[in-house]
């Protein structure tokens, strides 16, 4: 397995189900992170979703976030209306507490080295959150050790989780409260961007941490013919995170 942390000012990860608005995800969406290790690969647009059909992948936030809503201004450089502008309104997300938003995306699957190789020699295409206005750079990658965990017991999880692998949900300990925010997102795609199911997916959005019991099976259903087996594993720094 490895983790790659990449940080940006802003990012967008436009939310798959709203076609009339641009609303963001708070999180990297799986389909997301794939984009961004084929990009880091230098695999052409839809090119590799078969390629990463059995990858694991875990998705941690490392700084709190808020979300602000922009205008943007669009040209037409082509077509009729040539040189007519147009706005629109762009949720983005942001860090509430450094100049620099930041994830940490775990992956265990196919080409892991050959990712790290390419992200040494500069490869690939241009990194960005989920726009390509969202520049972003690599900070830390590396490979890891981890062992797993079992479910049907209560942990402080750092990444975020779906909702279907969730026995009893706390609201607030000893710290004070969570901020939770619940997402549906697509699984992945299979060629032809045709999704393969959905997942709602549990993010907090302040402390960073969830505080959960697990069922005692850590699969879930994202369609009536797929059932993902994810797991929970403790890295040698003690985050523990979900991956599926």
């Amino acid at each position: 397995m490895i983790y790659i942390d990449i940080s940006a000012e802003l990012a967008q990860f436009r939310n798959f189900f709203y076609n009339s608005s641009v609303v963001s995800y708070p999180f990297f969406p799986r389909t997301s992170v794939l984009g961004l290790l084929a990009s880091i690969l230098g695999k052409e647009h839809d090119s590799y979703y078969d390629e990463f059909q059995n990858s694991f992948v875990g998705v941690c936030l490392k700084t709190p976030i808020t979300k602000e809503v922009k205008t943007v201004n669009f040209l037409k450089t082509d077509g009729f209306a040539k040189n007519f502008h147009s706005q629109m309104k762009m949720e983005y997300i942001r860090s509430s507490s450094d100049d620099r938003l930041t994830y940490r995306i775990f992956y265990e699957g196919e080409n892991e080295d050959e990712i790290l190789k390419a992200i040494d020699n500069g490869n690939g295409y241009l990194r960005y959150m989920g726009t390509t206005e969202c520049l972003a750079d690599i900070d830390r990658y590396e490979k890891i050790e981890y062992q797993e965990l079992k479910g049907g017991d209560s942990y402080y999880i750092d990444s975020v989780i779906p909702i279907d692998i969730i026995d009893d949900l706390s609201f607030d300990d000893e710290k004070g409260f969570f901020h939770y925010e619940k997402n549906r997102i697509v699984y992945n795609f299979k060629n032809g961007r045709e999704s393969l199911g959905v997942v709602d997916i549990l993010t907090e959005t302040k402390r960073l941490q969830i505080l959960v019991t697990l069922k005692e099976s850590l699969s879930f259903n994202v369609s009536d013919v797929l059932t993902v087996d994810g797991r929970l594993i403790e890295t040698a720094k003690g985050e523990i995170v979900y991956v599926f």
